[in-house]
This record gives C-alpha cells, sequence and structure tokens, in this order.
C-alpha cells in the first residue's frame, strides 16, 4: 500500500517549472528569459528533510543551464539547512551549482566561505566580520559584495581583483599575514611594518608603501611590487638569498619586481 505522505516527484518538479517524465530522465528547462521567484510547495519541508530537499535541488541545478540565477522563496532557516553542511557550516553543494541560485535571500553569516569563488555569483552580501571566523582565506571576491572592516580577518591568498571600495590596514589583519593576497583594487591604509607578504600582488592597488627593511623576514619573495612605493630598497631581502638577476640597489623608488630567475 502506497504511503500517501511521500512527495510525487514528478508532480513537485512540474510545480517549480522542471519538466521531467522520471527521475532519470533529462530535464529539458526552458524557463524564462526574465528573473522568476520558485517556490517549492509548502508541505513539502514537512515531508523531506533538508537533505532529501538537498539531493532534488542538485538534480534541478545540475541540468540548470540558463544565464539567469534561480531564485528561492524559502525560510532561512530551512535554507541554511539546505545548502549548509552541519558540522562546519560549509557548503554541501558543489559551489558551481549554488553560483546558479540567486542568494539575495541567503546570508553568508557564520558561513565558512574558504575556499569559494565567487566570480559569477548573484546576490552575495559578505561581511568579513561575521563570515565563520572572519575566514576569507583562499577566497576569490569578485562577484560578491563586501561590506565590514578586515580587522582581526584571515586573507592570506585571498584575491580582490574585481571588488569595490575594499579598504585595508595590513596592520589590522590577523597575524599580520597578507601571503599570497592579490591586493588589486583594494586601498592600503596602514603599513606593512611586520607583516608578510611572501607571492602578495600589489598590481591595481592603491596606497601601498613598503619598507623591506620592515617586513617579517624581509621577505619578498614571488612578490610581485607594481604599484607599491617601495623604501629601503638597498635592503636585499633574505629570500633572495638563492637568486640572481635581481639589483636592489639599482632598483627605482616605485620597485617593478616580476620575475626572478633561479641559479
Amino acid at each position: 500500500m502506497e504511503n500517501e505522505n511521500l512527495v510525487n516527484i514528478d508532480e513537485l518538479l512540474q510545480e517549480i517549472n522542471v519538466p521531467c517524465d522520471d527521475l532519470n530522465s533529462e530535464y529539458n528547462l526552458e524557463f524564462s528569459k526574465n528573473e522568476e521567484k520558485y517556490s517549492f510547495p509548502n508541505d513539502y519541508f514537512n515531508v523531506l528533510s533538508p537533505i532529501e530537499i538537498r539531493e532534488e535541488l542538485v538534480k534541478i541545478l545540475e541540468h540548470y543551464n540558463s544565464k539567469e540565477h534561480l531564485l528561492y522563496d524559502i525560510d532561512y532557516e530551512i535554507y541554511r539547512k539546505i545548502l549548509l553542511n552541519k558540522e562546519d557550516n560549509s557548503f554541501a553543494i558543489d559551489f558551481n551549482l549554488v553560483k546558479k541560485l540567486d542568494l539575495s535571500n541567503f546570508s553568508f553569516d557564520n558561513v565558512n566561505i574558504r575556499f569559494l569563488n565567487f566570480k559569477g555569483s548573484k546576490g552575495v552580501k559578505i561581511n568579513p566580520q561575521k563570515v565563520y571566523n572572519k575566514d576569507l582565506s583562499y577566497c576569490i571576491l569578485e562577484g560578491a559584495e563586501v561590506e565590514g572592516s578586515f580587522d582581526d580577518a584571515l586573507i592570506y591568498y585571498t584575491n580582490f581583483k574585481g571588488t569595490n571600495g575594499i579598504e585595508i590596514n595590513p596592520q589590522k589583519v590577523r597575524g599580520k599575514n597578507l601571503a599570497g593576497a592579490v591586493l588589486t583594487d583594494t586601498t592600503i591604509t596602514g603599513s606593512f611594518d611586520g607583516t608578510y607578504i611572501r607571492g602578495t600582488e600589489f598590481t591595481g592597488s592603491k596606497g601601498a608603501i613598503i619598507d623591506i627593511g620592515k617586513i617579517y623576514l624581509n621577505n619578498i619573495e614571488h612578490t610581485v611590487l607594481d604599484d607599491a612605493i617601495v623604501m629601503n630598497n638597498k635592503i636585499k631581502p633574505n629570500s633572495f638569498r638563492e637568486y640572481n638577476n635581481v639589483d636592489f640597489e639599482e632598483q627605482s623608488v616605485n620597485a617593478k619586481i616580476k620575475k626572478l630567475t633561479r641559479k
């Protein structure tokens, strides 16, 4: 005897405008060119668990190829349970699929965003002070609207290219660690004394003044100093002991060091 409480998936998918003959068929999606709002049936959340709903959402997103982003009108707490892992608040769905959603009604507060690439996303708003552990390391922030201070935030290997209006005080970043960060399109508001900037990219940044003699370990290995003002450039950084073709005594104040040749 059939369980009357079970949701008919075929009917469900039809209700959210996803034609489907059976669970194994390919979705022939033909969404309107205009942005629309799609809602799951109210009783859907009373029958299936967030994990089961997540599985159905993945099926939809895997076959959705429109340039328009899908906007779901889902209760905030339920939406978080669908999209996030309970253990660490990281995304339980491949973020490349999540980026097909319009995330205007989703909050990134206390969400683990480490390693996420926001390029191509829509509706993403991030406050560095409110994301999980204030950790934005390894993120590509293009495509996200970032508002808030980076004080005590983790931003090593964070890519800021394509962002707007971001100001960073290196003295207030957690651990003074900006290693590998791409600071393009940012404005620097503090000194780099005692900071770790190995592999940091300054091209396209504003306000960066670097005293090589005062940065951590004098280490600017693989650092791109374009658009930064470099002081004390007669000091040979420790990191270049194994490199040649770099004459620091003849570098201009606005040093441009892009490529190093190992002996």
